[in-house]
């Protein structure tokens, strides 16, 4: 039993070693009405969101219409004023390895929702892929329905663009908890990264023993 169980921590411990500082901009600092960015920053990494054009984007606290509790009270209608927007872009000031993006309506209408990523800032460089996801007018923020987007890539991400196609005009969606890890950030050794190491001492002490 005592083999079996020094056999398996070190596998037990590679979740731990694999650990990564998660990066997570959720908004709650954020003051509420229309602004022509958002910009907040996380493990060093400062995201800057903002619509094409001259349209804003819309701070709002969602928590009156019933929408997830993970959605705090602060969340992002990227409509901003004009039924016509573009995508929201989303810039970050150090390269990602993986992003993803809360997304949610109130069932207005159907919502073709989209996460685009790109090499370059501001939605230039290489593109490093897209996931999309339809969100029908059945489903809402208000009874806790939300989908989730994510994209990773070798290539470290610098911007990324989205938004939604919809009946009521483009880019009608909201969008919270924006996740993130940092390309090129090495494992962090997790509390039981010294058990495998500490037990072989132990071993080798009960070896000298006998």
């Amino acid at each position: 039993m005592k083999t079996l169980l020094l056999r398996a921590l070190p596998a037990l411990t590679l979740g731990f070693l694999g650990a990564r500082a998660l990066a997570v901009i959720d908004f709650e600092s954020q003051a509420e009405g229309y602004t022509p960015l958002v910009s907040a920053t996380d493990q060093g990494v400062t995201a800057t969101f903002f619509n094409g054009g001259t349209d804003v984007l819309n701070v709002q606290n969602l928590s009156f219409y019933g929408a997830p509790a993970s959605w705090g009270s602060r969340s992002i209608w990227s409509g901003g004023t004009s039924s016509a927007s573009g995508p929201t872009t989303g810039n970050f000031s150090h390269g990602l390895s993986w992003i993803s993006i809360d997304f949610g309506d109130f069932g207005a209408d159907d919502d073709n929702i989209y996460l685009q990523a790109f090499s370059g800032l501001d939605g230039t460089g290489s593109f490093l892929g897209m996931v999309s996801h339809f969100y029908d007018s059945s489903r809402s923020l208000g009874s806790g329905d939300f989908v989730t987007l994510g994209l990773s890539s070798p290539t470290p991400i610098r911007s990324v663009l989205f938004g939604s196609v919809g009946y009521q005009g483009l880019n009608n969606i909201y969008f919270d908890n924006v996740r993130f890890e940092k390309s090129g950030v090495p494992a962090v050794p997790g509390p039981l990264a010294a058990v495998p190491f500490a037990l072989g001492l132990l071993a080798r002490r009960r070896r000298s023993r006998s």
